[in-house]
């Protein structure tokens, strides 16, 4: 066992905290910049649920593929990844009310309450992450300062 253990001694815990966080931060942007590509498709899934479901504008449908796009960028720059968070949480939260709405509106049928509680759960882990990373940036930052 202490020869494993020395042989991990030359890998500090910060480098591993600092590839967990790339590793977390990677996922989530190929998720938000897939999805974020996915909005400018102007005959796909996106566009019918954008025009006819919900009534939003083509515009708009642009506008948070841009937003996911960039926060997903975002997340991948170390120094940024906290405003990346910030905004993909409100892009989040904007669409769990949307979806939360228009269940409301149009009666929530059994066969999509499974895709409505998913979207509850990926709301909450992506604010879940956010605050993980504004921790960390905080953290970060509150170091800097103490060392000057």
């Amino acid at each position: 066992m202490q020869r494993f253990q020395k042989q991990l001694s030359f890998i500090s815990q910060e480098k591993v905290m600092s590839i967990f966080y790339w590793l977390i931060s990677a996922a989530l942007a190929d998720s938000f910049i897939r999805n974020g590509i996915r909005k400018f498709d102007s005959e796909g899934f996106w566009s019918n649920s954008f025009l006819e479901t919900w009534g939003f504008p083509l515009w708009f449908m642009y506008l948070i593929g841009v937003l996911e796009l960039v926060a997903g960028v975002l997340l991948l720059v170390p120094k940024l990844r906290h405003l990346g968070s910030a905004v993909l949480a409100l892009v989040m939260l904007g669409a769990l009310l949307t979806r939360s709405i228009f269940a409301v509106i149009n009666g929530l049928p059994l066969e999509n309450a499974y895709f409505f509680f998913q979207d509850v759960l990926f709301f909450f882990s992506t604010i879940s992450i956010f605050l993980f990373f504004i921790a960390i940036w905080y953290r970060n930052n509150s170091a800097a300062v103490a060392a000057s």
